[in-house]
């Protein structure tokens, strides 16, 4: 195939997809506009808390505006902090008597989450005639941006021959760590009247230890003291007031 016909080959293709473009949006126009005139959006304040497979607890307040009856914008602070871990120690290379360790309380990973997300709902299955006690469905697919992004580590030398006494220790900070996760939710509300009570669960790659996987103690990286990286799952309830 020469020049000639690869260059009419990519203008017949860009043609084709313009005209898919044009009918897409023709075909979504109705739907946007039915959007834009609905006159029942409405605010959602709320606070969630649950627990996640890393052995963390989560707390989450956030926001939530419906641009329409059933698509919303939300922004939440998600706060995790894991509450069961065991520090770990290493050696070092030419010492058999001092060696390295971290405590349990620094094995403890805390971190902050920004979460903004897109928030689907179903219509209200209203339980009364007066609509005021009712459930909907939700499906919030979002993404975890975290923060720190690379965590700060102390690490303790200790003498085997003090009785494990700390002879010196030294601060150590990650390099090249992950910020960006997604995640979906799902939640089922009760609503009455102002008021939402939700629960469900959530499904996201965010990696707890992504902020110390690349951290280096005594040419060993820390990656391999700590759990294989694997999908979070988290269980929560929430209560919202709608403004």
């Amino acid at each position: 195939m020469n020049s000639v016909d690869v260059y009419i080959k990519i203008v017949s293709e860009c043609r084709v997809v313009k005209k898919l473009f044009l009918l897409s949006l023709l075909f979504l126009s109705p739907t946007i506009l039915l959007f834009a005139q609905d006159d029942r959006a409405k605010g959602i304040v709320s606070i969630a808390a649950g627990l996640n497979n890393n052995e963390s607890w989560e707390v989450e307040p956030s926001v939530t505006y419906y641009f329409s009856k059933y698509i919303g914008g939300t922004l939440g602070l998600n706060v995790t902090s894991q509450y069961n871990q065991v520090g770990f120690s290493g050696t070092i290379a030419g010492n058999n008597r001092i060696y390295w360790s971290i405590e349990d309380d620094e094995a403890n990973v805390a971190k902050f989450l920004l979460h903004p997300a897109i928030s689907l709902r179903t219509p209200v299955l209203w339980l009364d005639k007066d609509h005021e006690t009712g459930l909907t469905i939700q499906i919030e697919p979002g993404i975890y941006i975290a923060l720190p992004v690379n965590d700060q580590i102390t690490v303790n030398y200790r003498d085997k021959e003090r009785s494990s006494t700390i002879i010196g220790s030294k601060s150590i900070s990650n390099t090249k760590g992950e910020c960006i996760f997604w995640n979906i939710r799902g939640s089922i509300s009760l609503n009455l009247d102002r008021f939402v009570l939700s629960t469900g669960y959530t499904i996201s790659n965010f990696d707890i230890y992504s902020g110390r996987r690349n951290i280096v103690v005594e040419n060993l990286k820390l990656e391999q003291k700590l759990p294989v990286r694997e999908y979070t799952y988290s269980f929560f309830v929430s209560l919202g007031y709608c403004f």
